[in-house]
């Protein structure tokens, strides 16, 4: 398994060497960028699709049933959490 910092580290060194007026430290802001604009749409609620990569798609399902106290009227209720489950289709070229 990779981690993010791994990762942007790898594509800093890539790059820094194939655009010489870049900085490493640029390179990681963008791709770090990049990385965090995804997850900002994916927690929206947005599908993505990068050709040649993968798609990643947003399922909404119904979560448990919980009890909790309700302060206002002084009696327990029955809540359903929601969660968003993101499932990811990856592309023939990447497999």
């Amino acid at each position: 398994m990779i981690t993010k910092t791994q990762l942007l580290n790898e594509i800093a060194n890539e790059l820094s060497q194939e655009y010489k007026g870049m900085t490493k430290k640029a390179i990681k802001t963008i791709a770090s960028s990049i990385l965090n604009k995804i997850s900002e749409h994916l927690q929206n609620g947005e599908d993505i699709r990068i050709i040649g990569f993968a798609s990643f798609r947003v399922r909404k399902k119904k979560g448990d049933k919980i009890k909790v106290f309700d302060f206002e009227t002084a009696q327990m209720r029955e809540i359903t959490l929601k969660r968003n489950i993101i499932t990811a289709r990856i592309s023939k070229k990447a497999r």
